[in-house]
């Protein structure tokens, strides 16, 4: 959630941007507080028990991993904030190794030779366009297939991996050094640099005390015990897998915001630095790296807000964070409002946290940044540079990459097609020593269908069928603008109606039994559609001059934007059934609101921009041609920021379609889910890779066509210029 400022007039701007951050969260955890009241009201009079004096009462459970010990006894007050910790530690674990990869492949893909330039571009594509629930399955599936702690593969020196966990060597007695650290370092910061003195003598004061009152801390490496592990720290195989999926998924994002930025670096500034004998270490220092950090802030905070969203899908993998042990307090308590309360106003917190600290480092870099220029940039002048021949040395090394790369198509070739078993029984694949693709054979009207009679699979199919034509309206180029949803809405619309068989005359197929292939398609295709009829009239509503139609559509933005979509996803299927009065609504109908909300804040966010970047010039020509306001908005502003926000909406829609993944976490029987109950058969277990793999196919290939009409959509205007 992006922090703004509530405080206008003279002052220092970061005073108001903190301010405005606080003011906002704690607007929003207000509101949440009241709804929750006034929702508590309306339990109790139907004698639902409501109220947060469940927080001080014994838990009854434990959660077996923790920063600190908690157990039956402790409150579910305790419980919960050990699940919050558990939360800020995957974080603080994966974003600084999620920076440095994201740095690392940025350099790599702007300035590395081209065979190693796609080996860093293929990375990004594949962890990007794949879902990160699906990623986290398949680390946590490698891991605990790993070797005993016995027989445990010894990468580095005391960094062991076995499928009890990952053991790296660990710190004994160094959590008070660790605070001491951690307060140096924020009054190091706080301070600035006219009272930099005052931190240095604090930190030399605090060090010397520390070194005569507390003990020195020791490294201490793991090492093999027996049958375990002894010494050192070690990450169990839930928390590795997740810190690892979230350190590459959200790495290879990061990886595309540190290019932008380096090729966005103004080359006037660099010659500059030259012509002032500065060395290239001195202008990389002084100059580009000044720049380039403020250039990469606000996206890069965007994607720390959205790792530590994804932290919250630990709960598919067992791991006890926040959103596990919330969901266990409503299920021993059945106090769904309060429980849910509580995740999204921890959330919310620390979003504004991680926002405000970004805006406060944004607005302090500011100081010695650059104001413009208007000189090309970095990336122009590389695109223009002809290809140089390389030294013998870089031949030899693109010479051996190329052979490497070579020798891997041709073994993923020979493991996916040539020794490959396409049908049969699982016997058929043991001793093959390609990929059992009978898996998907055996499976194939479970991971399409789920578990929809064999009777409606037909009306399944022709429903498919109409909504990829309708998409395929939608999109076509030679089509009018006009005609388009006229000719695209129809057939998506009759979809549903045909796979439940009210139009066909057919006996109806139950909506719970719905499920697959099928069901991702639907909640897709028809959370974005509707996302995309609520996202405009909120985008309009946030930039309205009226604060009645303004506090309420940024509320809500800000709100679902900052909170995970799991969470809101349980919040819904938990607590709209009792908002309601208890009103029976299928589980599907309740996630596809969700989604809708999620996609629909998002949506809202990317249209706000675009309608911002309308030149102002073209309202005051409409208006001077005696248009009225909706029509100056529907004839000229609206289809110029529609084109402008084109290829950032196709990026919300992909991530939309992503996020059905995540309806596996609440029990909706989606592709991915059909994929796990596909694999729960023993017979058919060791092959879960495969599983893994056409589900993952899919995704792909889903995402990455949407990213290149993204592509096609960003090129095409300067074409037609």
């Amino acid at each position: 959630m992006r922090a703004f400022t509530l405080l206008e007039g003279p002052g220092d701007p970061r005073v108001a941007r903190l301010g405005g951050s606080v003011l906002l969260a704690g607007a929003t955890i207000a509101l949440i507080v009241l709804i929750v009241g006034v929702i508590g009201d309306a339990l109790a009079a139907r004698g639902i028990r409501s109220g947060f004096g469940f927080l001080f009462q014994p838990s009854g459970f434990q959660i077996a991993e923790s920063l600190f010990p908690v157990g039956p006894d402790d409150p579910y007050l305790a419980v919960i904030l050990a699940g919050l910790a558990n939360t800020a530690l995957v974080a603080a674990l994966s974003i600084p190794f999620a920076t440095v990869l994201g740095a690392i492949v940025a350099l790599i893909r702007s300035f590395a030779p081209r065979p190693i330039r796609a080996v860093a571009s293929s990375y990004i594509e594949l962890f990007r366009n794949t879902p990160v629930l699906l990623q986290f399955f398949v680390w946590y599936g490698l891991l605990l297939k790993l070797p005993s702690a016995r027989e445990a593969f010894e990468p580095l020196p005391g960094i062991i991996l076995s499928n009890r966990g990952l053991a790296v060597p660990g710190v004994v007695g160094g959590a008070a050094w660790l605070v001491l650290a951690i307060v140096g370092i924020v009054l190091f910061v706080a301070l600035g640099r006219k009272r930099r003195t005052l931190a240095w003598l604090f930190l030399l004061g605090a060090t010397l005390a520390a070194c005569v009152l507390l003990p020195s801390p020791v490294l201490e490496f793991p090492a093999r015990r027996g049958l375990s592990l002894a010494g050192g720290q070690t990450l169990s195989p839930e928390l590795a897998a997740l810190t690892f999926g979230l350190i590459l998924f959200h790495g290879a994002y990061i990886a595309e915001v540190a290019r932008a930025a380096v090729l966005a670096l103004p080359t006037g500034q660099i010659e500059a630095s030259y012509a002032l004998g500065l060395g290239r270490w001195q202008t990389i220092y002084c100059v580009a790296a000044p720049y380039v950090r403020r250039l990469a802030i606000p996206p890069l905070t965007n994607q720390y807000l959205a790792l530590i969203k994804n932290c919250s899908l630990a709960v598919a993998i067992g791991y006890p964070d926040l959103i596990a042990v919330i969901n266990t307090v409503i299920n021993q308590t059945g106090q769904a409002i309060e429980a849910g309360a509580i995740a999204v106003g921890a959330y919310l917190l620390l979003s504004v946290a991680v926002a405000s600290a970004s805006d406060w480092y944004d607005a302090r870099s500011k100081i010695w940044g650059f104001t413009g220029d208007l000189t090309e940039r970095l990336g122009e002048r590389l695109s223009r540079l002809p290809p140089r021949p390389g030294s013998l040395q870089q031949r030899l090394i693109q010479a051996a990459l190329g052979l490497v790369a070579a020798l891997l198509i041709f073994r993923v070739i020979d493991w996916a097609i040539v020794d490959a078993v396409w049908t049969g029984s699982a016997q058929a694949c043991s001793g093959a020593t390609g990929a059992c693709w009978a898996v998907i054979h055996d499976k194939w009207n479970l991971l399409i269908f789920g578990t929809l009679p064999a009777s409606a699979r037909p009306r399944a199919v022709v429903a498919m069928v109409l909504i990829i034509l309708g998409l395929l309206l939608m999109l076509a180029p030679r089509i009018s603008a006009l005609w388009r949803p006229w000719l695209s809405v129809p057939p998506i619309m009759a979809a549903p109606l045909i796979l439940h068989g009210t139009v066909v005359g057919q006996p109806p197929a139950p909506i719970a039994t719905w499920g697959g292939l099928a069901v991702t398609i639907l909640l897709a295709v028809y959370s974005i559609l509707f996302a995309a009829m609520l996202a405009l009239p909120l985008a309009v509503a946030r930039k309205s001059s009226s604060a009645l139609l303004r506090a309420p559509a940024t509320a809500v933005i800000e709100t679902v934007r900052g909170v995970p979509l799991v969470l809101l996803l349980f919040v819904t299927v938990s607590v709209l059934p009792l908002v309601l009065g208890g009103l029976e609504i299928g589980k599907v109908f309740l996630v596809l609101a969700a989604l809708t909300l999620h996609a629909a804040a998002n949506l809202a966010e990317t249209w706000r921009a675009a309608l911002s970047a309308v030149l102002p010039g073209q309202v005051e020509g409409a208006r001077s041609l005696g248009l009225s306001r909706w029509l100056g908005f529907r004839l000229v502003v609206w289809p110029q920021a529609f084109r402008i926000s084109l290829p950032p909406t196709v990026g919300t829609v992909i991530g939309a379609v992503k996020d059905t993944s995540l309806v596996l976490v609440i029990g909706v029987f989606d592709l991915l889910s059909a994929a796990k109950a596909a694999i729960a058969d023993t017979t058919w277990h060791p092959y879960t890779f495969e599983v893994y793999v056409f589900v993952a196919a899919f995704y792909f290939t889903v995402c990455f066509g949407l990213s290149l009409y993204a592509e096609h959509l960003r090129t095409r205007p300067s074409q037609s210029r």
